[in-house]
């Protein structure tokens, strides 16, 4: 394998391990926004709402991150990588 080769290579596998990592971030505060959102409970009320703040921080940081890197795919994504993460409404 080239250097260059070498390059790429670890340049997508950071790519690919990040964007991992920012999705499941994503769907753990998303289920717990789920678990919690309609709860009765005035507490768990609040961690429903700070899970999605996360959830939304991370989506919109997991969006620019896909436009910033998706040359490193070259339309190439593995399955697990989404294109992008909804915002939790």
């Amino acid at each position: 394998m080239s250097k260059a080769d070498e390059n790429r290579y670890e340049e997508r596998k950071k790519v690919e391990d990040t964007a991992r990592a920012m999705i499941a971030s994503y769907k753990t505060d998303v289920a717990t926004y789920n678990q919690y959102k309609d709860s009765d409970n005035i507490e768990k009320q609040n961690w429903a709402e700070q899970a999605k703040m996360r959830a939304n921080r991370t989506a919109n940081s997991y969006n620019e991150f896909i436009l910033k890197n998706s040359h490193v795919w070259e339309n190439n994504v593995p399955n697990d990588i989404d294109n992008s993460l909804p915002i939790v409404e």
